[in-house]
């Protein structure tokens, strides 16, 4: 049977901070695909950290 782990997090800025930083830095906006390019991060979680930044008004 497979051992689950739970790893703690690394210290440094959040993806949702990444994302915002990233899209601050251009002037034209980025696509989901380049964020996640950018950001080595998968489509769900980038989606999800913008829906946040949205509802925050960011």
């Amino acid at each position: 049977m497979p051992v689950i782990r739970i790893i703690n997090p690394t210290p440094g800025p959040t993806t949702t901070e990444s994302i915002l930083e990233l899209l601050n830095s251009r002037n034209q906006g980025m696509t989901i695909k380049e964020l996640c390019d950018a950001l080595n991060r998968p489509v769900s979680m980038v989606q999800r950290c913008l829906k946040l930044l949205m509802a925050s008004g960011k």
